[in-house]
């Protein structure tokens, strides 16, 4: 009987006592270091984009395998998922795509294509219509900026505000003349400027209409009994200067 272990052996022979032989245990896989896994990662991507996959050399695996310590000591909970995620952010742009071909590559410009991961990442969040209803990190979708305050509004003799008053109910009782009226139309627009209310102003409007209408009904009476004491003359004093002019005499 052969003796257990003989080389060739496909088969575990009985001892002599009849027990049987233990299988030799399978080989186990020594586990690979996070860090070689990374250099491995970035190695392999390259290669399926047909670019060069320089072999990471110990070199690369030390410089990938401090990054990880470093990201770990900064409060990273899981810095070899995040330094995948930093591939392959780096390996679909084309501006890190030709820089990072080693580990030592990734290690010494991880922080720059880290921020531009999170930059990306900021920006199509506040896209509109890229990701719906996802604001951007620390920035509160309830508070929105407060509108710029437009500048107020400056009357003039022109604008439709300084029209309307003109022509209210009241000023047209005061004066039903449309050009008389239009007469006022700065000193409104200055009035509204100053910031008199529109009751304020319409009143102004009235008081001031009446007022002009009853010194034009006064000074039309003046000048009709200037015209009865002269003649019918509208001009004082035409009739004397006119025989005086003449040589005749006054009756």
């Amino acid at each position: 009987m052969a003796s257990p272990g003989d080389a060739g052996d496909d088969v575990a022979e009985p001892w002599s006592d009849g027990s049987a032989v233990p299988a030799p245990p399978d080989p186990v896989a020594a586990p690979v270091e996070p860090e070689r896994a990374l250099c491995d990662r970035l190695a392999a991507r390259r290669s399926r984009l047909r670019l060069s996959a320089p072999t990471p050399t110990k070199r690369d695996v030390t410089a990938v395998g401090r990054l990880l310590a470093r990201l770990a000591a900064d409060g990273e909970t899981d810095p070899k998922r995040l330094a995948g995620d930093v591939i392959d952010f780096a390996l679909k742009r084309d501006f890190w795509l030709k820089q990072v071909r080693t580990g030592r590559d990734l290690a010494r410009l991880f922080d720059r294509i880290d921020d531009d991961r999170r930059v990306a990442g900021l920006v199509q969040a506040m896209t509109p219509g890229r990701m719906m209803g996802l604001a951007a990190p620390d920035i509160d979708p309830e508070v929105r900026p407060a509108p710029t305050p437009a500048e107020p509004h400056r009357h003039t003799a022109a604008c439709r505000h300084v029209e309307a008053l003109l022509d209210s109910s009241d000023a047209r009782r005061a004066e039903p003349d449309t050009f008389r009226r239009r007469e006022l139309a700065a000193e409104t627009a200055d009035r509204l400027n100053h910031g008199a209310t529109d009751d304020e102003t319409k009143r102004w409007i009235a008081d001031t209409l009446m007022e002009r209408a009853e010194r034009h009904r006064a000074d039309m009476e003046r000048l009709r009994e200037l015209c009865a004491a002269n003649g019918g003359s509208m001009f004082a004093g035409s009739k004397r200067s006119s025989h005086a002019a003449t040589g005749g005499e006054l009756r």
